[in-house]
């Protein structure tokens, strides 16, 4: 038995059997809709896995460059804080071997900083200048910074500070 079902926007008749599970449309064949339904929501999850795999990629690398900056903003701290001992007097203008921040602050063993102190110009003429290189590395991660500084010689301190002509160039690189 089949009856006719009328289309209101179209002026076509369709012939549905009655026993036959309800159509969409002209063309479609029965018992498909239920696996179109299955295709269509694993296609959402591959798409949602998809954006998510996307997003998570994008919060790895701004972890990765947020820890990147905050180990290179602590070398830079450390390494000031080294330049700021030698200009005040509490440490000497000479080279001197790695030495671990440790022995300071316990919580800064895995920093390790080293002074080498070389003339600028052998020119008589010229003030006896210092090029001071402060090396800060983080011994664990393989992590090097220098900050270099021209400073005046200890012997030529006392004319440059008559003079008023100190001045330093600050110099920071990783």
């Amino acid at each position: 038995m089949t009856r006719e079902i009328s289309m209101f926007k179209k002026a076509e008749t369709i012939l549905v059997d009655e026993k036959a599970p309800y159509r969409t449309g002209p063309f479609q064949a029965p018992g498909t809709e239920k696996g179109a339904v299955l295709l269509e929501v694993v296609l959402a999850m591959a798409i949602f896995v998809f954006a998510a795999a996307v997003v998570q990629s994008g919060l790895v690398a701004s972890l990765r460059s947020v820890s990147a900056v905050r180990l290179q903003n602590q070398a830079v701290d450390l390494g000031v804080t080294k330049l700021s001992e030698i200009q005040m007097g509490l440490l000497d203008i000479t080279s001197t071997t790695p030495t671990s921040f440790e022995d300071e602050d316990e919580s800064l063993a895995e920093w390790s900083w080293q002074i080498t102190a070389e003339p600028v110009s052998e020119n008589p003429d010229a003030p006896s200048m210092t090029r001071l290189t402060v090396t800060i590395t983080n011994t664990t991660r393989g992590i090097s910074y220098q900050l270099t500084e021209i400073i005046p010689s200890p012997d030529q301190e006392d004319e440059l500070s008559f003079r008023g002509n100190r001045g330093s160039f600050l110099e920071i690189g990783p």
